[in-house]
């Protein structure tokens, strides 16, 4: 039976702002080569997806936590935030003077100079997504706010930097759309990145787009991930697997978790699977 395979980015192919290692490349390569459909599904929107990970080779991929997907190079969903959502968020956030990052199609709109990390965090205590919020400040198609002219949005990264506030935000913003805080590893909680979307997105229901465009199962998948924003696509493929630097958050919805992503975990999850090819 062929298989479609799902693959999340940071902190499960790649490492912070690293390139795959040659191990995960020749074994998603050899997986596809197999038969088996194989496709990202990564909370970056497309324009975003460094070019050593596509250069690996994919059937398509989900973008934008589930916002926009592509099979073969033909979008078949591109699901953006409702202008007047999008407006209620932004008042919410400039009254709350918090960081935040608009990802759009072609570009990003960063709201300040500087995500708020604070100097104590050491890189092992920040977490996947914030760690790619990071390197988006590096990204050549990143842009001021005072730039944005309106362009459709999928997503909205963000940071609280209180408690209080991120219990704030988060109840005003609870009829607004889906919101997702991310794990994290350390205990003195003074940052907490998030990321909202439209209520209906979410990788896992990108999967079923997928599944519905290929004729296949939702059971024949298996769907690699790390972060909170993994779940929904853990949960809908007939295997989900989280590598070992997942947050314990969802590892715990996980149906088998192998070696970490420094280790090369997903390699070795589709050799030891029998997905490769090899005996």
């Amino acid at each position: 039976m062929n298989h479609g395979i799902f693959f999340d980015i940071d902190g499960t192919i790649i490492h912070a702002g690293q390139n795959p290692t040659e191990e995960i490349v020749q074994a998603i390569r050899a997986a596809r080569k197999a038969g088996n459909h194989v496709f990202l599904s990564t909370g970056r929107a497309e324009h975003a997806i460094p070019q050593a990970v596509q250069n690996i080779g994919f059937d398509g991929g989900i973008y934008s936590a589930g916002g926009r997907v592509v099979v073969h190079d033909t979008v078949i969903l591109d699901h953006t935030m409702p202008k007047q959502l999008l407006s209620e968020i932004l008042q919410v956030f400039q009254r709350e003077g918090l960081f935040f990052v608009l990802e759009c199609l072609h570009c990003t709109f960063f709201s300040g100079t500087d995500v708020p990390v604070p100097s104590s965090l050491c890189a092992e205590q920040i977490n996947s997504e914030l760690k790619r919020l990071l390197q988006m400040r590096h990204d050549p198609n990143q842009k001021p706010l005072e730039q944005y002219a309106g362009e459709p949005v999928y997503k909205i990264c963000f940071t609280c930097t209180s408690p209080e506030q991120k219990e704030r935000v988060s109840r005003l913003l609870a009829h607004c759309g889906k919101i997702n805080f991310f794990g994290s590893f350390w205990e003195d909680m003074s940052l907490y990145n998030g990321e909202i979307s439209d209520a209906s997105v979410d990788k896992g229901t990108a999967l079923s787009v997928i599944c519905s465009h290929l004729h296949i199962a939702p059971e024949q998948c298996i769907a690699f991930g790390d972060s909170s924003n993994d779940m929904e696509i853990l949960r809908a493929a007939g295997l989900g697997i989280v590598v070992d630097n997942a947050t314990d958050d969802v590892k715990q919805i996980a149906d088998m978790v192998c070696e970490s992503c420094m280790d090369n975990g997903v390699a070795k999850a589709l050799k030891r699977l029998k997905l490769t090819g090899a005996e």
